[in-house]
């Protein structure tokens, strides 16, 4: 019968508890013995098994990263491809193109870009330790008519490909 690391223990507990009550008698000796030999087993399977899950761990730490690699890989090979497809419907002036499955278009946004230098406080937003400029503020501004030094409101086109 197979015993568990706990019941090794408490055994040994127990042998240590009558060795500390009276003599080594013979018995108590050949007890100590059986019980040492099996935790020794015990602790042997327990370190294959320990060696089994920190393997298995490295083995997917690197499916991990070698998923990344390619996950990496196919956004690169799909902004590429967007890219070109986008900068050829504008050479020709074409704004859509539609199939059963698919519909490329393009949509129109507004961003915001200047520089942040010599810029009002209302169009700064607080942050720790430190400054950064508001764009929705210096948008909000810029499209009522008011100026903000250093920034302009752009407008910017990207393919939605849906």
């Amino acid at each position: 019968m197979s015993k568990s690391l706990y019941h090794i223990e408490q055994e040994y507990l127990d042998l240590a508890n009558q060795l500390e009550q009276g003599e080594l008698t013979a018995e108590l000796e050949t007890a100590l013995a059986i019980n040492q030999s099996e935790l020794q087993g015990k602790a042997i399977a327990y370190a294959y098994v320990i060696k089994d899950a920190l393997a298995t761990v490295d083995i997917i730490d690197a499916e991990i990263a070698r998923l990344m690699a390619r996950k990496k890989a196919e956004q690169a090979k799909a902004e590429k491809l967007k890219e070109t497809i986008s900068n050829a419907m504008q050479f020709y002036g074409i704004t859509e193109v539609k199939s059963e499955l698919v519909k490329l278009s393009f949509r129109k946004s507004k961003q915001t870009v200047g520089s942040s230098e010599g810029l009002d406080k209302e169009f700064l937003t607080v942050k720790p330790e430190s400054y950064s400029p508001n764009l929705t503020a210096i948008k909000a501004a810029i499209e009522e008519g008011r100026e903000v030094k250093g920034y302009q409101v752009v407008e910017k086109i990207s393919l939605q490909i849906k």
